[in-house]
């Protein structure tokens, strides 16, 4: 029995090194261990083959872990009754080709697209270095091979699913949705009822919610005493100076303005991102209540700073990306200029707005095509204002300059 914990201990601690900081060393010690293969875990010793039976059968494998649980993939290592035995690599000349036809496979070979998948050599000596691949848990199975099979892991290898097993599949990714969708509406219900993390100063907010799909959905977890120090990194939405504060949910940074919280931004444990700004309805003659242009460039920027920082960290794609306001009924948009007396659309005739979810699968092409990512989120906002789209970017998908 404690062997069999030793060996369930040995496995964990490997799939919880993060992917950049694997190395020969971590592989050495799944050999000196005699770590076996698992569901989230497959040795091989040797490249695929470079014909259509190789092909294949990297395929099988690749989808398997993305249609299960996700996991690593290492080639270089050789293994008996399922337990590494050596360190044998590939010469070091034939890994960037392999590389390159594996990236090929991935994109070109897999329906629907793999995304968030990472892949990277490591020495083992002068002239010989393995394959490392890891496939994270999908949010968009089944995924199926370009042969139109769908496949999925066990503790007992790969096999090719079942007809029930295919329809459990295509359900649990529409509720693994459904369960990111619920967490972020209880946490809108919680800012309209004034159970927030932190008292704010008003009841008019707008909400930015990110949500990482596989750390949500997987055991990503936080260790708050590391990111203290990089806290900075998380910064209340359109404000520098902030306090720090721990909390069972994680950490938040928060923002004070005459003693009350007017900001606040919240890291939840797994790594999702609750970011609210209150105050953000302005006055025009004494009467007519507004939000300026200038809350959703904030809300732009926040996002910017915010997936670059869980990128840092380490944190997958994708990333569900919510925006809400909140406590606005009877306010207009005036989302054209900074002007005040800007045409306005007709007032808001809901208290809360929760518009439709992006999902950013990737780091964007170009900085300056970033926010061009939500422009299905920023149309339906432009909607509610009784406007057809949302006229902030260019023909290249660029945020125009502030007018």
């Amino acid at each position: 029995m404690l062997e069999i914990y030793a060996w369930l201990e040995d496995s964990m601690a490997f799939e919880t090194v993060k992917f950049s900081d694997i190395s020969a060393q971590h592989l050495q010690e799944l050999v000196d261990n005699g770590v076996s293969e698992s569901r989230m875990l497959e040795y091989k010793s040797t490249m695929y083959e470079r014909n259509d039976e190789g092909r294949k059968e990297a395929l099988k494998d690749l989808t398997a872990f993305a249609n299960s649980d996700g996991g690593h993939l290492i080639i270089g290592i050789s293994e008996k009754n399922g337990a590494s035995t050596s360190i044998e690599g590939m010469e070091t000349g034939l890994i960037d080709r392999e590389i390159q036809r594996l990236e090929s496979l991935l994109r070109d070979a897999v329906e629907p697209r793999l995304i968030g998948h990472q892949i990277k050599s490591i020495p083992i000596s002068s002239d010989r270095a393995a394959i490392v691949i890891y496939v994270p848990r999908s949010w968009t199975k089944p995924h199926r091979t370009n042969s139109k099979h769908f496949y999925v892991r066990n503790s007992n290898g790969v096999h090719e699913v079942s007809l029930n097993e295919l329809r459990a599949l295509f359900l649990s990714s529409q509720s693994e949705m459904d369960c990111i969708r619920h967490f972020v509406e209880d946490r809108i219900g919680a800012l309209a009822t004034g159970r927030g993390i932190m008292p704010l100063s008003a009841t008019n907010l707008i909400a930015l919610h990110i949500v990482p799909v596989l750390s949500f959905l997987g055991n990503d977890r936080i260790d708050v005493s590391r990111l203290h120090e990089k806290r900075l990194s998380f910064p209340p939405i359109n404000l520098n100076g902030h306090s720090f504060h721990p909390n069972l949910d994680g950490f938040c940074n928060y923002s004070r303005d005459g003693g009350k919280v007017v900001a606040y931004t919240q890291i939840f444990r797994n790594w999702s991102i609750e970011a609210v700004l209150s105050g953000i309805e302005r006055d025009y003659d004494g009467e007519k209540r507004f939000i300026p242009p200038w809350v959703i460039r904030r809300i732009l920027e926040a996002l910017a700073q915010y997936e670059t920082a869980l990128r840092e960290n380490g944190v997958a794609y994708p990333l569900a990306v919510f925006v809400s306001l909140i406590g606005v009924r009877r306010a207009t948009l005036r989302l054209h200029s900074y002007s005040y007396s800007t045409h306005s659309g007709p007032p808001i005739d809901q208290d809360i707005l929760i518009l439709p979810e992006s999902m950013l699968n990737q780091t964007p092409e170009s900085e300056e095509r970033g926010a061009f990512r939500l422009k299905g989120t920023l149309d339906a906002l432009w909607n509610a204002a009784g406007e057809l789209e949302c006229p902030w970017f260019d023909e290249n998908g660029v945020l125009k300059p502030s007018r």
